[in-house]
C-alpha cells in the first residue's frame, strides 16, 4: 500500500485530478490482470480507499 498526499491550489487541481485518475486506472488494470484465472493471477483483492 502506498500513501499519496497531494496539496494544490486552483491553478494545479486539474493536474492533481489527472494524477489521481491515472493511479486509479492503473491500479484497476493491474488488479484485473492479477485476478484473471487464465493469466495465472493471484487472489490479491486489496481494497482501494480514496480520501478527498
Amino acid at each position: 500500500m502506498f500513501h499519496i498526499v497531494l496539496n494544490s491550489d486552483e491553478n494545479y487541481i486539474k493536474y492533481a485530478a489527472v494524477l489521481l485518475y491515472s493511479i486509479a486506472k492503473s491500479s484497476a488494470d493491474a488488479c484485473a490482470k492479477e485476478n484473471n484465472p487464465i493469466g495465472g493471477g493471484g487472489g490479491n483483492r486489496e481494497k482501494k480507499i480514496f480520501h478527498i
